[in-house]
């Protein structure tokens, strides 16, 4: 077979070091379930006295039905979530003990300590990647369901970075760019009107636009959703119309699921908070009840996998009720029936120090953080019950499973396999010193390169053409600019190695991509009307490598049909997806499981074609695994022979073969250079 030592400069993605986790879990036995999916559940000021007086009032019947009609329905006597008490945790801030959404949101989704207002950065103003961003890296699909704006503090910490949670129209725009699958929550009216925002525009980047409860009914896996829908809070004065927290997290469950690398989920019941600053009961207990049917939702999935984590904590505790066992059924009575209790007693109208419940549902083998035990899980009820249920606000001196708000992150990161602190540094590399930004366009230009990128954007503009940085956003702090580290490496290439062309509008890519591109094309096997049409730069699907496939053997008929329910595609993609399925060049128990929509990454193009010359009687074998791929996450063996032998084959190249980054996404004009590789053999 031919082979070309080619320098794949512009795929390369960053070498990551798996460090050990500060919360490292104890060395795998065998039997501990590979997690691939994780839903984050955050009641906003939801420590446990709301919970408390949310479990009274379920116990007692829930919501006066005929004052409340649309309130969320209960389904059992006690919270749902109760049995899933493990442990406690701390919430303060980097500063005191007091702490807000945004700097606790930030503790949850990053592992940093932050100042009260900050958002995804540290008190020094350096950005830190969150979870859903080394997610989305991992090629897991991610969602994010509110009940409030989702530029608020708590969602914004997982998905944007700014030095003021006030500042949603910078943050939506960072949200907007990010790739993120789903996203439902209320609109600030800050940014409704900005051109991001837009309907047409959200259409532009794949999104189908949900703006009715109806449209929940049709979502199916693979979908990529935002929703324009009612606000969802107060559950307790929520219109028929609108949707159920319990509902928008079904539906994005739905949308995530079915993909191979897994997804993150984070979920939060935004306006328990809202009831706890106004000292209302009935806010306060109808939201959190409303919550807990979500996280029965999220539960009950997950029961039905191996592979899936629910975790639930909150942020911080809220106005400080508690109640006495004299008065608890006087307010439980007062709040069943729409009253304000006056019964109840408040510490503040703003959040306190009170420790909140940490909740889990794991699978049987999967370990608990350090610090819970969870034979102990009785104890840490009994004490929170006696604090905050029916005695006073005082919490024991000694408690036990106490650990930090920036533990849940770390733990939930050890379990997938991911680096916060290598993630941070792939997507933000201080480049200030590297060129100058103009703040009227928002826009920064490297010093002697014709290569600008824009604030809060994923495209970056490289000799006049757009290259896309897939969802790894620029962002522009306190005087500070960062850009991800695939577009400094562009800017530090050596003179001349990227060349770009008029003929290739698309992308930045180097000329002997062009050749590859002009071979594939030429053969009919992959199409556009010119090459501009074909979009060397962006990412192909499954279904998409298949159908060059089956377009090489003559486009035979499968022996059956199929529907592929997580794919948008013409007729031919699903013959394609068929036929690769009864010829074994493709598995999956299901069509479905195979996610035709999904990304490829360079593991599974080694596999699917490794498969095909096993197909076509071409014996394919490497002797020996003689290379090392240091990427994130692990491959399969399967995977790491199919990579072995296309790279022994010239298949699949790169710099070194530690630098291959199997689960990279490649790009079409990348896959034209290897198809044009393994079909000249």
């Amino acid at each position: 077979m031919k082979r070309k030592i080619i320098s794949l400069l512009l795929c390369l993605a960053m070498v990551f070091s798996l460090c050990a986790m500060a919360m490292a879990l104890p060395a795998a036995a065998a039997d501990v379930p590979e997690i691939k999916n994780v839903i984050y559940m955050i009641p906003d000021g939801g420590a446990m006295a709301p919970f408390y007086l949310a479990d009274y009032i379920k116990q007692y019947g829930g919501f006066n039905k005929s004052i409340f009609p649309n309130a969320t329905p209960i389904t059992t006597n006690e919270m749902y979530i109760k049995q899933y008490l493990v442990g406690a945790e701390t919430t303060n801030n980097a500063l005191d003990e007091l702490t807000d959404s945004a700097a606790s949101g930030t503790a949850l989704a990053s592992g940093y300590k932050t100042i009260n207002g900050y958002i995804g950065i540290d008190p020094e103003f350096k950005p830190h990647a969150n979870i859903l961003e080394a997610c989305q890296d991992l090629g897991m699909r991610t969602g994010i369901v509110v009940t409030y704006e989702w530029t608020n503090a708590t969602p914004a910490a997982f998905s944007a970075h700014d030095i003021s949670r006030g500042n949603m129209t910078t943050m939506s725009e960072q949200i907007v760019h990010q790739g993120i699958d789903v996203v439902f929550g209320d609109t600030h009216s800050a940014f409704s009107d900005t051109e991001w925002f837009q309907t047409d525009y959200l259409k532009s980047l794949g999104y189908d636009v949900i703006d009715s409860k109806n449209d929940l009914a049709d979502v199916k896996s693979g979908d990529k959703l935002w929703g324009k829908l009612p606000a969802a809070y107060f559950d307790i004065n929520r219109a028929a119309t609108t949707p159920k927290l319990s509902e928008l997290v079904d539906a994005a469950i739905t949308a995530l699921d079915g993909s191979e690398n897994g997804f993150f989920l984070m979920v939060e019941g935004s306006a328990v908070d809202g009831g706890g600053h106004q000292n209302n009961t009935v806010n306060n207990a109808s939201e959190f009840l409303a919550f807990d049917e979500a996280c029965k939702v999220a539960i009950e999935y997950a029961k039905t996998r191996n592979d899936t984590i629910v975790v639930i904590a909150p942020d911080h505790d809220t106005g400080g009720l508690y109640m006495t066992r004299d008065n608890i059924y006087n307010v439980v009575y007062d709040t069943q029936n729409g009253l304000n209790s006056t019964h109840a007693n408040w510490e503040s109208t703003n959040h306190t120090t009170r420790n909140g419940g940490v909740f889990m549902y794991l699978p049987e083998g999967t370990p608990y953080p350090e610090g819970i035990d969870p034979s102990k899980a009785g104890q840490v009820a009994d004490e929170f019950f006696h604090a905050y249920g029916n005695y006073s606000a005082a919490y024991p001196e000694n408690p036990v499973n106490v650990i930090d708000n920036t533990d849940i992150v770390k733990y939930i990161s050890s379990l997938i396999g991911v680096d916060l602190d290598a993630m941070t540094e792939k997507l933000f590399v201080d480049v200030t010193d590297m060129g100058s930004y103009n703040s009227e366009t928002e826009v920064f230009t490297f010093s002697e390169k014709d290569i600008t990128i824009e604030r809060n954007r994923s495209t970056a503009i490289i000799d006049g053409v757009e290259y896309d940085l897939d969802g790894e956003v620029a962002v522009y702090i306190e005087g500070r600019f960062y850009a991800p580290a695939q577009l400094v490496e562009i800017v530090e290439a050596p003179e001349g190695h990227i060349c770009l062309s008029a003929n290739y509008e698309d992308l930045n890519v180097e000329s002997w991509y062009h050749e590859d591109t002009d071979y594939v094309l030429s053969k009919g096997l992959m199409n556009g009307v010119s090459a501009t049409e074909f979009a060397p730069s962006a990412t192909l699907t499954r279904a998409m490598l298949v159908t060059v496939l089956h377009r090489l053997e003559g486009e035979p008929a499968p022996a059956g049909t199929s529907s592929f329910e997580d794919v948008k595609a013409e007729a031919y993609y699903g013959n394609a997806v068929f036929w690769a399925q009864e010829n074994g060049i493709v598995n999956g128990v299901s069509e479905n499981s195979f996610a035709p929509n999904a990304k490829l990454t360079r593991e599974q193009i080694a596999a699917i074609l490794y498969r095909y010359a096993q197909y076509k009687g071409m014996n394919p074998s490497v002797e020996g695994n003689h290379l090392y791929f240091d990427d994130v996450g692990e491959i399969s063996n399967y995977a790491f022979t199919a990579m072995n032998w296309a790279c022994a084959e010239g298949i699949l190249n790169g710099r070194s073969e530690t630098l291959l980054s199997p689960k990279g996404n490649a790009t079409r004009a990348e896959i034209a250079a290897i198809l044009h590789r393994f079909i000249e053999d």
